[in-house]
């Protein structure tokens, strides 16, 4: 089994990809890895050098334009404002996901935010995920409170709500995708749509209006928790296999001192 991470970043998150990066050699040494750099002015960097680490230099020419973006649930920081090439990252790792599945070089893409460490062997867990699936990803639904249905109003307020049911709520921070022809169909929808507009949530949509289209065919299996930890703790930390950098996560020491372990 072949598994290809999909990672895309400005230069706001260089250090945190060079940290999932190093996490990802030393505990999943057999995984390749497909990064994006988006408008990188200086090519030298200190990302690790591997033949199973792809880098790619992208300059999509965009304009200066800052946007705001909410964070809920963390306390730390309620908001933050990032630069448009932030948000078009966001979106290239995921548009990249039909070309990495239609390539044929990978049995399985995973869809990798570069403030995720990787605590584990992934490849291991993976092959253990249960069979006839076309996607793992972390989903609710019936949990959605009226603050939150709102929140998520206003995250796709650019977008057309019809086309799209609000439940299930994915979290798509670190989808499992098999190559299968329903995820090459799936991601094709995602692809052809996500440039639309360059707003943050832009993945999230799609997504969801690519499941409307296809809920008959897709076959989803909610990825377990025990895979990817949103609250990190010492005691999570020993058995997850992924830590993600979402939200309070990334501003806790044990994050900080994990970082230093790779």
């Amino acid at each position: 089994m072949k598994i290809c991470f999909s990672y895309s970043i400005d230069e706001n998150y260089s250090d945190y990809l060079t940290n999932s990066l190093n996490s990802l050699l030393k505990n999943a040494p057999n995984v390749c890895a497909n990064v994006d750099l988006i408008d990188f002015k200086i090519q030298e960097n200190n990302f690790p050098k591997n033949d199973k680490i792809k880098y790619n230099y992208i300059n999509p020419n965009l304009p200066t334009d800052k946007i705001t973006i909410k964070n809920k649930g963390c306390s730390v920081l309620k908001e933050r404002t990032v630069n448009l090439t932030g948000a078009y990252a966001n979106l290239r790792k995921v548009y990249n996901i039909y070309n990495l599945l239609n390539s044929g070089e990978y049995d399985v893409i995973v869809n990798m935010d570069a403030d995720n460490l990787i605590l584990r062997n992934v490849e291991e867990y993976i092959s253990r995920l249960p069979l006839g699936y076309d996607i793992h990803i972390k989903y609710t639904v019936g949990e959605l409170n009226e603050a939150d249905t709102a929140r998520r109003k206003n995250n796709f307020r650019h977008f057309n709500l019809s086309d799209i049911e609000l439940e299930p709520f994915f979290h798509e921070g670190c989808t499992v995708i098999k190559n299968t022809e329903n995820s090459r169909k799936f991601f094709k929808v995602v692809s052809e749509n996500i440039f639309n507009k360059l707003v943050w949530y832009g993945d999230s949509y799609w997504i969801s209006y690519a499941y409307k289209k296809m809920k008959d065919e897709i076959k989803i299996n909610c990825l377990p928790f025990d895979f990817v930890i949103y609250d990190l703790d010492e005691q999570n930390a020993k058995t997850a296999y992924v830590c993600s950098g979402y939200g309070y996560n990334k501003y806790k020491s044990l994050y900080k001192h994990l970082t230093q372990t790779f």
